[in-house]
């Protein structure tokens, strides 16, 4: 529910001049478990033989995988945002959104967090234009999911989260809106159970500059359509500043050429139902295929829901293994990859009782085998060892939220 700030509407009523502020925010805590994998030593033989394992600094005896687990109580998420909209006449207006998110004390962090920020034009002769600096949508959040109160697969089968900013334009065309988005991405990075950390990159960083600051950046264009009980999108983004050499310095830096998806979800009345499709393909010829389907059934107060999804690499075999770096090294850093070629799934229950308009209570679970895609994007903390494991990771919640 949006609160006006009372304090602005005193300072309006001695004269000055406001814009009308809101402020919504939400505070969801409880306890999670989950299980995860530990991984030392290196994949093969061959690859400690001709000195890989001095390349990658990894552990050259023999791979040992151990199941971790940990639980506990804590806030899983605690935001502001502070919401200011302004009617400058003539069919336009402006509005500034300001985020505030990890308002919480914990034991290394007692202040606030940068959250999504949006500065928004609006006119209803030709558009909309929109400057954002927020963490990249969940590949298949929302509508595959069909609003389901599971556990997202991001960092787990599909890609992961990150920060970065935006420049868009969209225009409402009846039922449909076309989307162009150019996007310069950050250095934030999101960890298999949903953490997202790091920041976007800054005024006048992004587009040219130090290679630190430099990420990936795409061009983006979406057509959105939404009518009754069906919406949907298809969506299209061509990468540049690729790497065409995975290997560098030793980690693997796999990039992305372009990504085609596809989502919708179609509302039944007595159910809501979704499904999502993803094709990218990245550097070096590998190409991922993901896929989400998902349900939620409301019945009253209580809503259940399920989705199921699959993520696939293939191209590892053909790739040309000077792509990986020079001679044996090469060969051998193109083996290892090779383990991660196939079919990782995953899937996730939930249920959600709302006790009021703003108050909710969510139990979900989830269990996954990690896929290749999520494994490259973590390498770089992770380690080659990760690769080609098939074994089971668990995350199971029960959360309390209240939203204002």
């Amino acid at each position: 529910m949006k609160k006006t700030l009372i304090a602005l509407a005193a300072l309006a009523a001695t004269g000055a001049s406001f814009a009308q502020v809101t402020i919504t925010g939400n505070l969801t805590s409880g306890y999670s478990q989950a299980s995860t994998n530990a991984y030392t030593g290196i994949l093969t033989r061959d690859a400690v033989a001709i000195g890989v394992v001095t390349v990658l600094g990894q552990n050259a005896a023999a791979r040992t995988v151990r199941q971790n687990s940990a639980s506990g109580f804590g806030v899983d998420n605690a935001e502001i945002m502070f919401t200011a909209k302004e009617d400058i006449g003539g069919g336009q207006s402006v509005q500034a959104e300001l985020g505030l998110e990890n308002v919480a004390r914990g034991v290394t962090n007692l202040g606030f967090g940068a959250a999504d920020t949006k500065l928004t034009y609006t006119n209803t002769s030709f558009g909309r234009i929109q400057y954002g600096n927020t963490r990249g949508a969940a590949t298949f959040r929302g509508l595959p999911s069909a609003g389901a109160p599971v556990v997202d697969m991001d960092g787990k089968l599909f890609e992961n989260r990150s920060v970065g900013e935006y420049l868009q334009y969209a225009v409402p065309v009846g039922p449909i809106t076309i989307v162009y988005q150019y996007n310069e991405g950050g250095a934030g990075t999101q960890n298999q159970f949903g953490g997202v950390t790091g920041s976007g990159i800054g005024l006048g960083q992004g587009t040219s500059g130090a290679p630190a600051n430099v990420r990936q950046r795409n061009n983006m264009l979406l057509a959105g359509y939404k009518d009754g009980p069906l919406e949907g999108f298809v969506v299209y983004k061509g990468y540049d500043n690729g790497n065409a050499d995975a290997a560098l310095a030793g980690t693997v830096q796999l990039t992305k050429k372009s990504q085609w998806s596809l989502q919708g979800s179609y509302d039944l009345g007595m159910a809501k139902v979704g499904f999502g499709y993803a094709k990218t393909d990245l550097d070096t010829g590998i190409v991922e295929t993901d896929m989400l389907v998902g349900l939620n059934v409301p019945m009253g107060a209580l809503e259940v829901g399920a989705t199921f999804g699959s993520a696939q690499v293939s191209g590892l075999r053909d790739a040309v293994a000077s792509k990986y770096g020079a001679g044996a090294v090469g060969i051998a850093l193109k083996a290892l990859m090779q383990e991660a070629e196939g079919t990782a799934t995953g899937w996730s229950i939930g249920a959600k009782y709302n006790l009021s308009k703003r108050t909710s209570f969510k139990a979900n679970y989830a269990a996954w085998t990690r896929s290749g895609y999520a494994q490259f994007e973590s390498v770089g903390t992770s380690g080659l060892g990760v690769f080609g494991n098939s074994d089971i990771e668990t995350q199971a919640n029960l959360l309390l939220s209240h939203s204002f």
